[in-house]
């Protein structure tokens, strides 16, 4: 007898399917170490430029180990219990930083691996913010960020200007006005001048005698 003629038999048959089913799909997520149903779901991952952030979006708090490793140089970022369901998985390196790239993915035992892959040794601090109800964020510290630079510019250097000098202000001479200076007369003796006439007569005239 086939089990297209017994009923019950075809029954059996179709429910142990969607056991074995079940059961694939079961030792699947265990494989990957993920029960969707008790983990904290992981969202969004990016990176804010406006506030250089990385940051990681939640339904619930997260608690995160990070640890260095070098050769090559990483910043690694260990998450527990927690199940990242976002489609990406991969940033790439951020500018005037040592972050090459980062990278996410889901490890054994319901562990979200963060990965920043570094040019150079560096850390980053992390801060957990809950900005409305189930919505807590867990960001990472890369870059100052615009809105930062924007409100603390970097100062510029004062040019050292010289001291400007008052103008030269040429003096005043008071103008003094002189009478004009009038020859020099020699002084006419009056005695010298009487002998003269009594011997020549007035001045300007030859006395002569006539006759004898």
């Amino acid at each position: 007898m086939t089990a297209s003629r017994n009923p019950v038999l075809h029954g059996l048959l179709a429910a142990a399917r969607r056991l074995l089913c079940l059961i694939a799909v079961g030792l699947l997520l265990l494989a990957g170490g993920v029960d969707a149903a008790g983990l904290t779901q992981i969202r969004l991952f990016g990176f804010d430029e406006d506030q250089g952030l990385v940051v990681l979006y939640a339904n619930a708090p997260m608690t995160a180990r990070a640890f260095h490793l070098s050769s090559p140089e990483r910043w690694v970022v260990d998450i527990p219990n927690a199940h990242y369901n976002d489609s990406t998985t991969t940033l790439g390196g951020i500018k005037g930083t040592p972050i090459r790239r980062i990278r996410a993915a889901q490890f054994k035992g319901g562990v979200l691996r963060i990965v920043f892959d570094l040019d150079r040794y560096a850390e980053f601090p992390q801060e957990l913010t809950n900005p409305g109800p189930d919505n807590y964020r867990l960001s990472f510290r890369v870059a100052p960020g615009k809105a930062s630079a924007a409100a603390h510019p970097t100062p510029v250097p004062e040019v050292a200007r010289p001291t400007p000098r008052p103008p030269l202000k040429t003096p005043r001479v008071p103008l003094v006005l002189r009478p004009a200076p009038q020859p020099t007369r020699a002084p006419v003796s009056f005695a010298r001048a009487h002998e003269h006439e009594e011997a020549n007569g007035p001045s300007g005239l030859s006395l002569h005698r006539v006759g004898g």
